[in-house]
């Protein structure tokens, strides 16, 4: 699913473009060894994290791609979902394919 959402990157230096508060169209891919469980999850997820500033989320206070994989797996296995990978792609060139802990 793709979601819409701003973000800066606070521990850049000044002066880098990213610093500053912008907004991504992201893409969002998940597998998971139970996709009917996971399908009941997305929803929710999609809501905590379309058109919000994700820097307002507890642990995505700095949200790169990365980041954003490691906390979408991490909120998956506490609502029982066994997630495999989470890809989260912000822009052509940057995305990011997260296989676990």
């Amino acid at each position: 699913f793709t979601f819409e959402a701003a973000q800066s990157l606070p521990g850049l230096p000044t002066g880098h473009h990213c610093r500053n508060i912008h907004g991504h169209s992201y893409r969002m891919e998940v597998g998971a060894l139970d996709p009917d469980l996971l399908r009941i999850h997305l929803t929710a997820l999609y809501d905590e994290l379309d058109h919000r500033y994700l820097n307002e989320i507890p642990g995505l206070e700095s949200a790169t791609c990365e980041r954003i994989c490691a906390w979408v797996w991490r909120w998956l296995r506490e609502r029982g979902s066994s997630p495999t990978v989470v890809a989260v792609q912000e822009t052509e060139t940057a995305k990011c394919l997260y296989f676990g802990e």
